[in-house]
């Protein structure tokens, strides 16, 4: 009655991460798998990172979304924002921000900086989020 896809892509966290790690990526783990990471259990369909924005890093970024079969989620190519004119025009222009949540200990954003962005963007999920993180969370 169906037919057995070709392919199936079935990616691990695990697999992510090592391939980052292996390629040496700048990154910054925020969204649900960083709430997770702070002791919050909730479900997510995504990973969400903010990458470091030197062209070398972006591109090997590049690199192993296409070894892993992944497609980025973003409002312009990746390619774009390694392109050093692009990327300024791109702050002039759209007033794109650039800055940084880094605990240098901790790839992922801490819970101060997040409760901050989430409380900005008040969206129902990030507030149950905030509450979750406030009650149980660990702080540093």
């Amino acid at each position: 009655m169906f037919e057995k896809p070709k392919k199936l892509l079935y990616l691990y966290y695990e697999d992510i991460f090592s391939k980052m790690g292996e390629k040496g990526i700048k990154y910054l783990l925020i969204g649900g798998v960083a709430v997770n990471l702070h002791g919050i259990q909730r479900a997510t369909g995504d990973i969400d990172l903010l990458l470091a924005m030197d062209k070398e890093n972006i591109l090997k970024f590049v690199d192993v979304t296409k070894e892993l079969g992944l497609v980025p989620k973003v409002p312009i190519k990746a390619e774009t924002i390694a392109d050093a004119q692009k990327l300024k025009q791109l702050r002039e222009e759209k007033n794109m921000q650039v800055f940084s949540f880094m605990h240098p200990d901790s790839p992922y954003i801490c819970i101060d900086i997040m409760t901050e962005n989430y409380i900005a963007a008040g969206r129902p999920q990030d507030i149950a989020d905030i509450e979750a993180l406030e009650k149980y969370g660990e702080r540093e």
